[in-house]
């Protein structure tokens, strides 16, 4: 049980981050990742913006939590 926390933990911190610090970086660097997609460097980081769009484009209401909550478990 231990580990599980410690995983759960991780999650909330990963995405913490994501959000503070990957969502800016994702809106000034947009057009690298296009660069950069013959250099096989797009699928490391197209991940983590399809994951960040995904958060920032849930529909804002009270269930925004809840979904919120499944999508991160269903990864």
């Amino acid at each position: 049980t231990r580990k599980k926390m410690a995983n759960i933990i991780i999650r909330i911190l990963s995405l913490i981050f994501l959000i503070i610090f990957a969502y800016p970086l994702t809106l000034l660097l947009h057009p690298w990742w296009i660069l950069m997609q013959p250099l096989g460097a797009y699928d490391l980081f197209s991940n983590m913006i399809n994951e960040l769009t995904t958060i920032m484009h849930l529909p804002e209401n009270l269930s925004l939590s809840i979904q919120t909550g499944q999508w991160w478990w269903q990864l």
